[in-house]
């Protein structure tokens, strides 16, 4: 009796049903020009690169300004890009309260795409509120359509929310978001697990054919996700199940296994040139994330301090929605130690690995047996600080036993068609199995 069928299912049909995002990353500015520019005063400076991110030195310790004299002021910034998704823009002088009062903050901006005869938005900056330069909120730009063919954008500032002591207005620093070059359209199939006649996606990523979603399949041990510091916490309808270890045996449905810990962490080597680690996750329920976040002091000076940027975008442009879902334990309290921001769901794996934790007061080393692999964390992290035995289940094609050959004699993979995401994505068949069945 067959356990599962696969079937190819043409992409063009699963498009609606996927979300295919693109690999949002940030884009150079290669050149910038102002209409207008105060002169510089002593050491200071507000020439308009002063809105590129620096290294080493603190944004908002910089700025753009100029005189506005209620005409408009535009500033030119040469970005090249495929697509462009946004633009996040902190405005204001924010060196201190009193600077980010005292001077002018743009209101009413319009973006202009190449020339000043492409309009493609008109938007109002949010009211000036002093954050503090350690908390700063951007005014995130998002465009209705994704603008395309990007060499030129142009900002022309129409209005301010004027100083209280000088008719000017400042710009502390500009991003752009997009991708340079164009995504790659996951191979998407689909698998049905005839134990349950639950269907999965499935995607080819290099050599391998994973299940794009986790595994919702009940055993005796297993719940759906939950979450005691958050009790409210909203779950996405097609979340998988978590497993109690107890309940890995055969697991997966027949002709899949569970993947080996290496092979969780090759999939982001087997991301486009053009994407990034956050291109991995599903959108389906964090929201993108920016932020500038302060991580030292450089030497020798109180008064300025080196910056990180963290910009969380969960795309799913690979097909595959790995889970956001974690849980808040994890957040904030490998911070320190690692630098680690974000931590994301976690999975059972194959194999096992030891992890040595730091020795105690005698020298004596504890070591840590982990089968489970978390994306975004370190295996030092995770050792120390996970307090759960409860873990989704991603499966990969392959039997319990050795993980199945391209072209065996039991499992047949057809190629994928080289001409994209409309052509015929993968064929598997099971020796001696029925044809299988369509959705």
């Amino acid at each position: 009796m067959k356990k599962f069928s696969v079937k190819l299912v043409c992409a063009a049909i699963l498009v609606v049903g996927v979300t295919l995002s693109h690999a949002i990353t940030s884009i150079p500015i290669n050149g910038i020009k102002a209409s207008a520019t105060l002169p510089d005063v002593g050491q200071n400076n507000f020439r308009p690169e002063n809105m590129v991110m620096k290294n080493y030195v603190h944004p908002f310790y910089q700025v753009w300004g100029a005189k506005y004299n209620d005409k408009p002021i535009t500033l030119e910034f040469l970005v090249e890009a495929q697509r462009l998704d946004e633009i996040t823009l902190f405005n204001g002088f924010m060196r201190d309260s009193a600077s980010y009062v005292n001077n002018g903050l743009a209101k009413t901006i319009k973006i202009y795409l190449n020339t000043t005869d492409n309009l493609v938005k008109v938007a109002t900056l949010a009211k000036p509120k002093w954050h503090g330069y350690k908390k700063p909120h951007a005014d995130i730009i998002l465009f209705e359509k994704p603008l395309k063919n990007v060499f030129k954008i142009i900002i022309e500032i129409d209005d301010i929310y004027p100083g209280k002591l000088y008719p000017n207005v400042c710009v502390a620093l500009v991003k752009f978001w997009g991708f340079p070059k164009l995504p790659r359209k996951p191979r998407i199939g689909q698998v049905t697990d005839e134990r349950d006649g639950q269907k999965y996606r499935t995607v080819d990523v290099g050599d391998d054919i994973w299940m794009a979603q986790d595994l919702r399949y009940k055993t005796p041990g297993s719940r759906p996700f939950t979450d005691p510091a958050s009790p409210k916490l909203k779950i996405p309808s097609d979340a998988g199940l978590e497993y109690p270890e107890s309940d890995l045996d055969k697991i997966c449905p027949d002709g899949w296994r569970l993947p080996k810990a290496a092979e969780l962490e090759k999939l982001k080597t087997e991301l486009p040139e053009s994407a990034s680690y956050d291109d991995l996750f599903s959108s389906a329920y964090r929201r993108p994330l920016y932020s500038i976040q302060t991580i030292g002091k450089l030497s020798g000076s109180k008064d300025y301090s080196t910056d990180t940027e963290v910009f969380f975008y969960p795309t799913n442009t690979t097909g595959l929605n790995i889970s956001t879902l974690t849980r808040h334990y994890y957040d904030g309290e490998c911070t320190e130690e690692t630098g680690e921001t974000f931590a994301f769901g976690s999975y059972w794996t194959k194999d096992t690995k030891d992890v040595p934790l730091w020795p105690d007061e005698e020298g004596n080393v504890e070591i840590k047996h982990l089968r489970h692999y978390r994306f975004g964390g370190t295996d030092y992290c995770e050792a120390m600080l996970c307090r759960e035995d409860y873990h989704f289940v991603r499966c990969i094609m392959g039997r319990d036993e050795e993980p199945a050959p391209v072209n065996s004699d039991s499992t047949k993979v057809a190629p994928a068609d080289s001409a994209g995401a409309d052509s015929a994505i993968a064929t598997v068949n099971q020796a001696g199995s029925d044809s299988a069945t369509s959705r």
